[in-house]
């Protein structure tokens, strides 16, 4: 067991729970420029600390492009984060987002031409019905689930995810994962700092109490820098599939802290979707990878949190 990977998803779980507390104080725009100013000088700094170049590799048109590209996904994915987590539940978000690699397989068939074979369809078709039977409260006869605009929002942050982590692959052949990821926050915070500070972000943030502030830097230092980091280096030590297999037991520390936090129950509901969506993302994942899995490479990406 490596304790680096273990604590970087216990951030990516929490940070579920801590968004929900943030946005008792802050916009989701405000939320996320914070975590962005915060992540940032951080990346930076774990950077020069591990020794790597902030130099890319080769010509630098088709990275640069690709680096602006993911910047501004990346901003959007944790916008519609903190939107839809306004109206959704922590543990809802938690285990909707955990089908991102579905999302990523899907998009794998469009745009690389990656075949799958029943059990992959399977799982994908499993952890579909996971979420369905989650958003509709386990009423699979009612469609009311559709105007859970929270609930639809999460599972647009899954596309948004699916584009990213395609970007990203693309990014990484020419530069460092840690140094693509602080050259995308710095980005995302360049090109979205006007909008935010020209809507009064700044008075919002000075008028954060101790407790605010703590749960915005958690959310930034923590869970988008730090955690990234430990992720890595688990990576390194362990390898990539050992340390993939830490993913599936994120969403329940989100549901030990929502139900701690935020007293979000823990019903029969709750568990059944659990279980269809993390069988179905496993075999959807796990079997015939093929070019999904350089995809997906955990030596490559963090979890969409």
């Amino acid at each position: 067991m490596s304790v680096f990977p273990l604590v970087a998803v216990i951030f990516w779980g929490l940070s579920y729970v801590a968004i929900k507390v943030a946005l008792d104080y802050l916009s989701p725009t405000e939320l996320v420029l914070a975590r962005f100013i915060l992540a940032t000088p951080t990346l930076g700094a774990l950077v020069l600390l591990r020794g790597k170049s902030f130099k890319i590799k080769g010509p630098l048109l088709k990275p640069a492009l690709y680096l602006a590209l993911s910047g501004l996904i990346v901003y959007a994915h944790f916008w519609i984060m903190a939107e839809g987590l306004k109206t959704t539940t922590a543990n809802n978000g938690a285990w909707i987002l955990a089908t991102a690699p579905v999302f990523i397989l899907l998009l794998s068939v469009l745009t690389i031409k990656e075949r799958i074979n029943i059990v992959q369809g399977a799982g994908m078709a499993v952890a579909a019905i996971g979420v369905v039977f989650l958003i509709s409260k386990g009423d699979l006869t009612s469609i009311e689930w559709i105007k859970s605009t929270g609930d639809m929002l999460m599972v647009v942050n899954c596309a948004t995810w699916a584009i990213y982590t395609v970007v990203t692959r693309k990014v990484t052949e020419s530069v460092d994962p840690l140094v693509a990821t602080f050259y995308t926050s710095a980005i995302a915070f360049l090109i979205f700092a006007p909008f935010g500070f020209g809507s009064g972000a700044i008075d919002a943030y000075l008028s954060l109490d101790l407790r605010a502030i703590s749960v915005v830097v958690f959310l930034g230092v923590g869970c988008l820098a730090l955690a990234f980091w430990m992720w890595a280096k688990g990576v390194q030590e362990i390898g990539a599939t050992r340390a993939g297999a830490y993913l599936y037991i994120e969403p329940l520390f989100t549901v030990v802290a929502a139900y701690l936090v935020l007293g979000e129950g823990i019903t029969w509901v709750l568990a059944g979707a659990a279980i269809l969506i993390t069988i179905g993302v496993y075999l959807a994942e796990h079997i015939g990878p093929g070019k999904f899995a350089a995809a997906i490479s955990p030596e490559k990406l963090s979890p969409p949190s």
